[in-house]
């Protein structure tokens, strides 16, 4: 039974006063935990019970839990509820103390969770349903489960038109890991990738890609909307690249699968029997990136190599893991979810000022500006966490990232405002 959540510290607001009652609930919670009085790692009440313990709306305390959320205060826990934040929030500490954290204002690094389209409902029956069975006694298979293997397959059936006919589906620990593993696999060849690409994924690399050459004998490319860009790699393009995968180039794709893009329908699919491509995904876009679970499609001689390394390393996600996602890729929540996000994204990105920001991916735009980098450290010094494409591996245009999917509309406002007001100060 889950009982209703307590205050344990004095809230009093002032309904009088000119500050709003939203940051009143705000800076209250914010000084209960720089002194103590509030627990780190100690769950606090949901908004609704706090409404009701202050006698305000709901509206008023999810304003106040968005600030604290983006100045570090609070963390979410997916099907758990609220929590203070373990770590120490940077404010809190005397200059020059050392920690591994540090509190952000606001944060716009793309690719966050997106807590209000979260779809709390369908991911606590889904653990339920995969808890009424009895644990197995040995490690999940090498390759991964047979039923999430199998929902996998449908899915990419269902919303790429991907069909791997001569290929298995390995299950992974995440992209990064898939991608790790895939390579890892076929040991000691050069890497070529394009840019722009995710930090974490540019380590991987040897090089970057200009064309297919022959002497490169893997290139890993992200056809369906690269990040942060978003570009839809062409159809003449991929022409080329399965020409160069049928004359002994390995060609690895990485699946963007938080939302759906209908300029790709009609373009080839970059998975192609008789040709030496593999596919690599995961799903922490579309749910929530601490989910570590992802899949690479390969072809049938690799996979029993990665099943090896996957066993010898005991990298299987756990069973307990595997049996939820495959529930929610059955029972449609996977698809559902991508579509909530496509339609979220885009309303939130109607909010921003067109003039100001260019287009990129999903949840994430670009502001050209040739001094980019410097605006960025200057951000970072005020709390704003920036991203530049310099990160990606693009150093031309000279531009910030900023990923602003995670943001509830009112928040996201304010925050936009915060930014360009800094900005503008030394500009």
């Amino acid at each position: 039974m889950r009982y209703r959540e307590i205050l344990t510290f004095p809230i009093a607001l002032r309904r009088e006063a000119a500050q709003p009652l939203h940051e009143q609930i705000a800076d209250q919670i914010a000084a209960a935990v720089e002194t103590g009085t509030a627990r780190r790692g100690a769950r606090i009440p949901s908004t609704r019970t706090l409404a009701d313990l202050l006698g305000v709306s709901r509206g008023v305390v999810d304003e106040a839990y968005d600030i604290l959320h983006s100045r570090g205060y609070l963390t979410v826990r997916p099907g758990s509820g609220t929590f203070v934040r373990p770590e120490e929030p940077v404010a809190s500490r005397p200059r020059g103390a050392v920690s591994g954290t540090r509190r952000w204002i606001f944060d716009f690094r793309p690719g966050q969770l997106c807590g209000e389209a979260f779809p709390i409902r369908a991911w606590r029956a889904a653990w339920r349903h995969a808890s009424y069975e009895v644990p197995a006694a040995a490690d999940p298979p090498a390759l991964g489960m047979p039923e999430l293997r199998r929902a996998i397959a449908d899915h990419l059936a269902q919303t790429r038109g991907i069909v791997a006919a001569e290929h298995e589906v390995v299950i992974t620990s995440g992209t990064v890991a898939g991608l790790r593993l895939v390579l890892e696999a076929m040991a000691g060849h050069r890497v070529a990738m394009e840019r722009p690409m995710p930090p974490a994924l540019l380590r991987l690399a040897t090089d970057p890609l200009n064309g297919f050459p022959s002497d490169v004998p893997i290139a890993v490319v992200c056809p369906d909307g690269n990040r942060p860009l978003g570009m839809v790699m062409s159809a003449q393009r991929r022409a080329e690249a399965l020409a160069w995968a049928r004359c002994g180039g390995t060609l690895i794709s990485l699946n963007r699968d938080a939302v759906f893009r209908p300029e790709v329908a009609g373009l080839p699919r970059l998975l192609e029997p008789g040709a030496q491509t593999v596919l690599v995904g995961g799903f922490g876009e579309v749910l929530t990136p601490t989910l570590k679970l992802g899949y690479a499609v390969v072809p049938k001689d690799l996979a029993a190599r990665i099943g090896q390394l996957v066993h010898e390393r005991g990298l299987q996600p756990p069973d307990l893991t595997q049996l939820a996602v495959a529930r929610l890729l059955n029972d449609g929540t996977m698809v559902r979810q991508m579509h909530r996000l496509t339609h979220l994204y885009a309303s939130k990105r109607a909010l921003l000022p067109a003039a100001r920001f260019a287009p990129a991916e999903a949840g994430t735009v670009l502001m050209r500006h040739p001094d980019a980098e410097a605006i960025a450290n200057r951000l970072h010094d005020n709390g704003i966490r920036v991203e530049t494409l310099g990160c990606y591996g693009v150093s031309e245009p000279p531009a910030l990232v900023l990923g602003f999917g995670h943001l509830r509309d009112k928040l996201l406002r304010k925050a936009i405002e915060h930014l360009l007001d800094r900005i503008e100060e030394r500009s």
